[in-house]
């Protein structure tokens, strides 16, 4: 019987009935997001063991988040008037070029700060172009019943390949700044690589009907999002939530890290960072099955409440291993959440508008965090640590009130 559910495991792990074009984009996507992971996780650690500064680590978790703000729109006009393929391979041009430098900036001792700044700057940049061509050209490969699936896919290799790189992250930062930008440059080299293969598919490029409410412009992604209720109030809860979660990481990482009161080594603040998402894998993997049984619904609530969890896990425990038990239980909740809204950003949104649409919902759910490290210090310097931990637990359960009022699984499945 085991063997049996191992087995169901791998078929849905391998999706062997998605189709090759889709894979291909797949094995793309992965290579490159390692290395966007391997320096999202890096530059944060580099600035807290360089400089001890609660500022630059605020400066540089900002720059990570950031790009959603100011480059969303444009990312959303670009993928929506242009072959998606072309937008993923110039954006792995620009990853490896960028990584490249910083390494060899920081190999020079120049402008250290600044470095980790603009390479986190750029960084986001990287995520915001992929997430935006990935998301709207995965519903040209595959069958609209098949969504759930392909997302699912993504979202696990995703998980597993940013489990590996906080890991590797933590060990590499130990070392140095060369060691995380040289590794983090090769891998976004491999992603190109693999990313030019796409050009061997007869892909479909988003040519656009010339009628006015679909040239609508940049903000025609906020219209059209705003229109469908459910997507609009998910947008606003997930900005709450990132939100939260930019000020913890900002406050954690330092109370995690020596001489913080967990007392970790930057690697030992790796895994434990890695023991949270490894907890996302089983949900990513088995998503499909469990939203076909408790609903598109369910997900999405399982996942507030479980922020909320997380967050009060440094409240209640100061044992790296508790921290990490709760960690990796809370973290199996959210790919429901990221698999449910974006396959309802896929069947409720039209193709014309699809970059810009998931442009908005991204700039609103991500580009409010962007204050998250700012108000992490700011609450944090009047409550401590844990003050604040509790004040974000608090505010994660409380959203919870027009989640159950507001949606309702038919909304979900339009």
């Amino acid at each position: 019987m085991l063997g049996n559910r191992f087995d169901r495991v791998g078929r849905i792990v391998s999706a062997p009935d998605l189709p090759p074009a889709f894979h291909q984009l797949w094995i793309g996507k992965t290579a490159s997001g390692s290395g966007d992971f391997l320096v999202s996780a890096g530059v944060p650690i580099l600035a807290a063991v360089t400089t001890e500064s609660a500022n630059l680590v605020a400066a540089v978790t900002t720059a990570l988040a950031i790009p959603w703000l100011l480059f969303g729109l444009g990312a959303g006009a670009i993928v929506d008037r242009i072959d998606r393929r072309t937008a993923l391979i110039g954006m792995g041009i620009i990853r490896t070029v960028v990584f490249s430098a910083a390494a060899l900036l920081t190999a020079a001792g120049i402008l250290p700060a600044l470095t980790l700044v603009v390479v986190a700057v750029m960084t986001g940049v990287a995520k915001v172009m992929n997430e935006t061509a990935v998301t709207s050209l995965t519903p040209h490969l595959v069958e609209k019943n098949a969504l759930d699936r392909a997302n699912s896919r993504l979202l696990t290799a995703e998980l597993v390949t940013e489990t590996l790189s906080v890991l590797v992250a933590g060990a590499l930062a130990g070392i140095g700044g060369v060691a995380v930008f040289a590794t983090g440059a090769l891998c976004a080299l491999a992603g190109l690589f693999a990313l030019l293969r796409l050009r061997r598919y007869p892909l479909a490029a988003p040519s656009l009907p010339r009628t006015t409410d679909e040239q609508g412009g940049l903000l025609e992604g906020f219209r059209v999002l705003w229109s469908i209720p459910a997507l609009r109030l998910i947008a606003l809860i997930g900005a709450v939530i990132n939100t939260a979660w930019d000020a913890f990481l900002t406050v954690f990482i330092l109370y995690a890290i020596v001489p913080g009161p967990i007392g970790l080594s930057p690697f030992g603040y790796g895994l434990l960072m890695t023991v949270s998402i490894a907890g996302g894998i089983a949900g990513s993997t088995l998503a499909p099955r469990l939203l076909a049984r408790w609903g598109h619904r369910s997900g999405v609530g399982l996942n507030i409440f479980a922020n909320g969890v997380t967050f009060a896990a440094p409240v209640l425990f100061v044992s790296p291993w508790m921290i990490g038990l709760v960690f990796l239980v809370s973290d199996a909740a959210t790919p429901l959440w990221r698999v449910a809204t974006v396959s309802l950003q896929q069947r409720a949104v039209p193709e014309a508008v699809r970059g810009r649409a998931f442009a908005a919902y991204r700039i609103i759910s991500l580009g409010a965090a962007t204050t998250g490290p700012a108000i992490g210090v700011a609450i944090a310097s009047q409550t401590g640590s844990r003050g604040l931990f509790a004040i974000l637990s608090i505010a994660c359960f409380a959203l919870l009130i027009p989640f159950f009022l507001r949606i309702s699984e038919r909304s979900m499945n339009p």
